[in-house]
């Protein structure tokens, strides 16, 4: 759904390698778990709707059909992230930890005790062994990353 945004290098980098290399590795982990939890939804959904006639068709449904709402946190932060490195302006260290913190905060799934995100990502982990793989392998990035 997401195509990586290459950036030239060079001396007009805007952003230090080592940042670059954090902020890719939590874009890179949002999408691995982005696609677990959409396949999740799908099933669900189609379970009660029936089938998705086409990806056209699950790309307007995740765009405008409240089913999918949920899931649109995760994808705002993954644009974000995009946005951010591919900016002409130099890129503030401050902005790149923000959006860092934000891709942890989204890893922490919590029943009843957060928000509709992360109330259905804990559902959704609870449900779904490919979901529990992604959230495990992004964590194992995003500390590999620290």
């Amino acid at each position: 759904m997401f195509r990586r945004v290459n950036q030239p290098s060079g001396p007009a980098d805007r952003i230090p390698p080592a940042l670059r290399a954090r902020l890719d590795a939590a874009r890179d982990a949002l999408l691995s778990v982005h696609k677990a939890l959409l396949d999740f939804e799908r099933a669900r959904y189609e379970r009660t709707m029936g089938p998705i006639e086409s990806a056209g068709r699950l790309l307007q449904l995740v765009i405008h059909d409240p089913w999918f709402a949920w899931l649109h946190p995760m994808t705002e932060l993954v644009v974000q992230i995009d946005e951010l490195v591919t900016a002409k302006e130099p890129v503030t260290p401050g902005a790149a930890e923000a959006l860092l913190e934000q891709a942890k905060q989204m890893f922490n799934p919590a029943e009843g005790e957060g928000d509709e995100f992360q109330d259905h990502y804990h559902e959704a982990m609870q449900q779904t062994p490919a979901v529990v793989l992604a959230h495990a392998e992004a964590l194992r990035r995003l500390a590999g990353s620290a």
